[in-house]
């Protein structure tokens, strides 16, 4: 059976993506078809939210528009030069919803620097901020049958998710449901304070983006840094799947932290490790690419999968930063990774 709008275009194949397929992503006042702020874009805008009355014809809406306007050479504005396009055969899905992304409060309990509620000020909004409830519009989805049991529900994007109030009870009906749980958290908050009942389908990313507890309080202004990695431990133990991640900065690319960090997952065994750049700064010096290209290689060794690439690289892919890594990964020597260390020092041009 093909997909209704493959009928229009006459093919079976067009270009599209699986969140303009099946996607909805919740923001403090607004509801959008995707999560993706490529290029300082993207994120389609269905309507303004408060928790009441989905706009569900809106959304259908726009999606036809956005299947139509990709299949020209421009592109939908929003969805312009964004590298999650594909051009494939889509089939149609028997449910309207097969992702979530839930970001709809701004309330976090420490401020990394890199962080948009530090970058764009959103932290003094979120004092007064009080972010609209899911539950009912989650229990609406799931009883009209809109929302696939085998969905992913990505939670992140507006602050730590696993202090928001909706969390654990939104959390635990969709894990009755069925579906699959991304939870993008800081890794503050005791696994034990909550109720899981289905561990097994949780997967935790957490960007601990330090080695050395002196540079995450630089990173981060708290001082949570063995309680962050004492967590991650505990949703281990509970079965639950975590990702560490670690995003290369000017201020944590150095020998100490990288084997600092080295050590505790080591130690710790996550399910994997991702490493990237800031978003705001996707074209780093070579001494963070350097230092990119070296914990890989650490973390490889020690028998951990590890990859490049997430937020900050994928929302720039034309910045080029994949190849230097892989560059830089295979004239690697001995780089200087001292403070004070050449940007390229080892590495033949």
């Amino acid at each position: 059976m093909q997909h209704p709008f493959a009928q229009k275009v006459g093919s079976a194949s067009f270009v599209s993506c699986r969140f303009i397929e099946g996607g909805a992503s919740f923001h403090y006042n607004s509801v959008h078809v995707c999560s993706v702020p490529h290029h300082h874009r993207g994120q389609p805008f269905i309507g303004h939210f408060d928790g009441t009355g989905f706009p569900l014809e809106e959304m259908r809406a726009l999606r036809d528009e956005l299947r139509e306007q990709n299949q020209t050479v421009e592109g939908h504005p929003t969805c312009r030069g964004c590298a999650l396009l594909e051009d494939k055969e889509w089939s149609p899905e028997p449910y309207v919803f097969e992702y979530l992304g839930l970001g709809n409060w701004l309330y976090c309990n420490i401020e990394c620097s890199y962080c948009e509620l530090q970058t764009k000020n959103l932290a003094s909004y979120a004092v007064t901020f009080q972010p609209y409830l899911l539950e009912a519009t989650v229990r609406q989805f799931i009883d009209d049958k809109l929302l696939s049991p085998s969905a992913t529900i990505d939670w992140g994007g507006g602050g730590e998710p696993t202090y928001y109030k909706d969390f654990p009870n939104v959390l635990a009906m969709l894990l009755d449901h069925g579906t699959f749980n991304y939870i993008h958290t800081n890794g503050t908050r005791n696994p034990g304070t909550l109720r899981i009942s289905r561990p097994e389908r949780v997967h935790l990313v957490c960007s601990v983006d330090a080695g050395l507890d002196t540079t995450y309080f630089r990173i981060k202004k708290r001082d949570y840094f063995e309680r962050v990695w004492s967590n991650l431990a505990g949703w281990l133990a509970m079965g639950s799947q975590v990702t560490v991640k670690y995003i290369m900065k000017t201020e944590n690319c150095g020998e100490a932290d990288l084997g600092g960090f080295t050590e505790r997952v080591d130690r710790l065994r996550p399910f994997s490790v991702i490493l990237d750049v800031d978003f705001d700064y996707p074209d780093p010096c070579q001494r963070v690419v350097n230092a990119i290209a070296e914990l890989r290689r650490r973390i490889a060794a020690i028998g951990i999968p590890v990859s490049y690439g997430h937020t900050g690289d994928r929302f720039t892919p034309e910045a080029g930063v994949a190849l230097r890594v892989e560059h830089a990964s295979a004239k690697l020597v001995q780089i200087d990774l001292s403070p004070t260390g050449a940007t390229a020092c080892s590495i033949a041009d």
